[in-house]
């Protein structure tokens, strides 16, 4: 609970993808990535719930046995439709704001979501990201926006933006919100790193991340790995990150 207003972390994640199938359930030093995000996005101090959203598809079940035994709840809806899924996960857990972390992301930094929670209530903005403008490493991406934003733009959103959830504030209607952008402090400023979990090379790199580092790594332990150790940036050097569109 933040200024009074129930918060929570919503994850989407399925066993389909076009890169790297099942790569929520990979392992990561023992654990699935999927739990891994769960249990960092535990150590923030303003959710008042962590919900992942998956998919109604049984190829999604061992999604909700990860849940069952982590005792996380679990929300189970559109797979084409994501930004429906969102909506009936937040009104389904009753949330004010939600958190949207995406299920590619093990390396999230409670720091940063708690950052970002704090900077939206004080910039009183329908939406708060640190990735409307690339700074921070993709892998540590947050964003912040209230369910009755949500609301709005589920009246609006076509295509695409149906799929990426709020794109549609964003990219093709920024001038109907509020927009708060925060640009990486200096020592995190290095948007040429990745550490997102999309492809067999980006396993590599995180598996390898999380077999060295403490296991209460910050995002500053991994971007101070990763400038000290160089060879370490290129196991992923040449992946291009999808654009939105192309799905």
């Amino acid at each position: 609970m933040y200024q009074g207003k129930r918060i929570g972390a919503i994850v989407a994640a399925r066993m389909a993808s076009t890169r790297l199938p099942g790569k929520v359930m990979l392992s990561l030093r023992g654990k699935p990535s999927l739990q891994w995000i769960i249990e960092r996005l535990r150590n923030s101090k303003y959710l008042d719930n962590t919900i992942v959203a998956t998919v109604s598809s049984p190829s999604c079940d061992p999604i909700v046995n990860l849940c069952h035994r982590l005792d996380c709840n679990y929300y189970r809806g559109s797979e084409d439709d994501v930004l429906s899924r969102y909506i009936e996960t937040a009104h389904a857990f009753a949330f004010d704001v939600c958190v949207r972390i995406t299920g590619d992301c093990p390396m999230v930094d409670p720091a940063i979501v708690d950052r970002l929670i704090s900077m939206f209530f004080q910039s009183e903005c329908d939406f708060c990201s640190n990735s409307i403008e690339r700074t921070f490493p993709r892998g540590f991406d947050v964003e912040v926006v209230s369910t009755e934003t949500l609301d709005k733009i589920n009246l609006l959103a076509e295509g695409v933006d149906r799929q990426h959830v709020v794109t549609y504030i964003y990219e093709s209607h920024p001038e109907d919100f509020t927009l708060k952008n925060w640009v990486a402090p200096k020592e995190l400023f290095h948007p040429e790193l990745r550490v997102t979990l999309d492809t067999l090379e980006d396993y590599v790199l995180i598996h390898t991340l999380y077999e060295t580092l403490d296991l209460g790594f910050t995002a500053l332990d991994v971007v101070t790995t990763m400038i000290a150790n160089p060879e370490l940036q290129q196991i992923n050097a040449d992946i291009k990150q999808k654009h939105y569109e192309e799905g």
